[in-house]
């Protein structure tokens, strides 16, 4: 198999070489051809990665000259799986959406809820019409992995589907 034959989304093995110190610290993979890749550590910092492990990892994209993007699999959270997350704090985000055909940017605000996993990192997570009230204070949220990259998780707030019987299916 060789490179051009990597499809975005699907996932490889990979082999952790080495940590490096360049302009900051990094860590080299290799990927079955022998190829490496370099990733900041800053991202991966509780992966606690041996050299010579071999590592899953996702083919997030592959720029027009060739250079491939990889995303490690994270050694708990899964993509799809649902959690129960540590309720943080409420916080709102003003996101600009220009309108396609004039350019014109309208600011929009969303509550968020910030959840932390369990090596101690912060998530935002959308707020359900219950959740926005400041009154809400929960111990954890239950949330599904929809994506990781660069170790950052994109959830989706599940607290409305607890009591139903998907919850409970992906949640054994």
């Amino acid at each position: 198999m060789n490179k051009k034959n990597f499809i975005v989304g699907k996932t490889y093995p990979f082999r952790f070489i080495k940590k490096i110190e360049l302009d900051g610290e990094f860590y080299v993979f290799e990927d079955f051809q022998g190829e490496r890749y370099l990733l900041s550590s800053y991202y991966y910092k509780n992966y606690n990665f041996t050299p010579g492990q071999e590592i899953l990892c996702r083919i997030l994209r592959i720029d027009c000259s060739g250079k491939v993007s990889i995303e490690p699999e994270h050694p708990y959270y899964k993509i799809g799986k649902i959690y129960d997350f540590k309720f943080k704090e409420h916080t709102t985000i003003t996101e600009e959406n220009a309108h396609k055909f004039s350019g014109k940017g309208k600011a929009q605000k969303e509550h968020c809820l910030i959840v932390v996993d369990r090596y101690g990192n912060e998530h935002l997570v959308k707020a359900n019409k219950r959740q926005k009230h400041k009154s809400f204070h929960p111990e954890k949220i239950a949330c599904k992995i929809i994506s990781i990259t660069n170790g950052n998780f994109e959830l989706e707030n599940m607290e409305n589907a607890k009591s139903n019987f998907l919850y409970r299916l992906f949640n054994k």
